[in-house]
């Protein structure tokens, strides 16, 4: 049987899956601090370290580039080596 509380889980997931941050997450689902939603949805949040290393990683190679005069020694293989 599906309940209220069930639409609500799976609408939390699906917020977060497209990207919604924990404070947004925290007023939609009514509560009164973000801590709350962290405490309570903290598996979700867990899964997200790998992709969140990888995306700054990635970042702050292309900032490395980007910052780098046509002689610097930094080069696009030197950076992806890192990763």
């Amino acid at each position: 049987m599906i309940t209220p509380h069930h639409l609500r889980h799976t609408c939390r997931i699906a917020l977060h899956l497209s990207g919604a941050n924990v404070l947004a997450l925290s007023r939609m689902l009514g509560h009164a601090d973000p801590s709350i939603t962290l405490k309570a949805y903290a598996e979700l949040f867990d899964t997200d370290l790998d992709a969140e290393a990888e995306r700054l990683t990635a970042d702050c190679a292309q900032r490395v580039l980007t910052a780098c005069s046509p002689s610097c020694p930094v080069t696009e293989k030197s950076v992806s080596e890192l990763r």
